[in-house]
């Protein structure tokens, strides 16, 4: 059971309540965000909450269970210290939201609620609607390797071992031409088409400096490359001229693994392991029977 303090108790006591809800947003970056659905400003824990009516201020919907894993966190993207430049630059991805209840007589009388982290981020004009999660969601991520065929590594790590920052695997260019959800870069000629399937579009300069996204397709196109990521983009951030650094991409399998960066020797998968075809069927007499390596 949640213990209130003396302060907090006593404002919840009075025939009058002067109570009102408070949130923090710790974005990655260290930079802390107060915003309150009071029509006052106020100050606690060092950060200044500012009012804010837009989108109804935040709404939690918790399991019965009292699982607070999902939720919806709404509010409007124009207030202030929440810039749309920043949420397109990542430095809300998994963001810290503290929720508390605040007597805005006495900022001492307040109550921590819960805490919880933000997901992903849609849009749709000038408002923003974010997943939030909450801690029981960390107990439900994976953290021990699972048996599988594909490697569970991450590109470029230590486990991997291939280094990204070589001319082999990255190149850097400049943006040409800005789509919806495609970008095309110079350069890149070398590489054969969709070698950065799969990989990393790291912006190097620009209002998206640091920003990296997943690229979704990647083609050939003359003296550049057209990539296609997950992400819209007809909300500005990119301008052309803005350098970035094509990373490529991995899909996990054995054989790209050894043809593609020939590092088989640190595939972290189980490529040998049987699948059900291999159960159903029979013995043969074709083929090489020598009890010999598969690979």
């Amino acid at each position: 059971m949640k213990q209130f303090s003396t302060e907090f108790a006593a404002s919840l006591a009075k025939d009058a309540k002067t109570l009102c809800h408070a949130w923090i947003i710790t974005r990655n970056d260290g930079v802390r965000i107060g915003l309150t659905n009071h029509d006052q400003a106020f100050v606690f824990e060092g950060v200044n909450f500012t009012p804010q009516a837009g989108g109804g201020g935040a709404h939690v919907d918790s399991k019965l269970n009292g699982d607070e894993s999902a939720a919806q966190f709404n509010s409007s993207i124009k207030i202030e210290g929440l810039e749309e430049a920043d949420i397109i630059a990542g430095k809300f991805d998994r963001a810290r939201v503290e929720f508390w209840v605040v007597d805005w007589q006495n900022v001492v009388a307040r109550a921590h609620l819960r805490t919880g982290y933000l997901g992903n981020i849609a849009r749709s004009g000038a408002e923003f609607t974010a997943e939030l999660f909450g801690l029981a969601h960390v107990l439900g991520a994976s953290n021990m390797r699972i048996y599988g065929r594909t490697c569970d590594a991450l590109l470029g790590d230590a486990r991997c071992g291939v280094n990204l920052n070589g001319a082999a695997y990255s190149y850097t260019g400049d943006v040409m031409e800005i789509g919806e959800n495609f970008v095309s870069v110079s350069g890149g000629g070398g590489f054969a088409a969709s070698w950065c399937d799969g990989g990393v579009l790291q912006v190097l300069s620009g209002a998206l400096i640091g920003k990296k996204f997943v690229i979704h397709t990647d083609s050939k196109l003359s003296g550049a490359r057209k990539i296609s990521i997950w992400e819209t983009l007809n909300d500005g951030g990119f301008i052309v001229g803005d350098d970035v650094k094509l990373i490529a991409g991995c899909d996990k399998r054995y054989e790209t693994c050894r043809k593609k960066f020939n590092n088989s020797n640190r595939f972290r998968g189980f490529p040998h392991i049987p699948g059900n075809e291999f159960v159903m069927q029979s013995a043969g007499s074709s083929g090489v029977n020598d009890g010999g390596r598969l690979r």
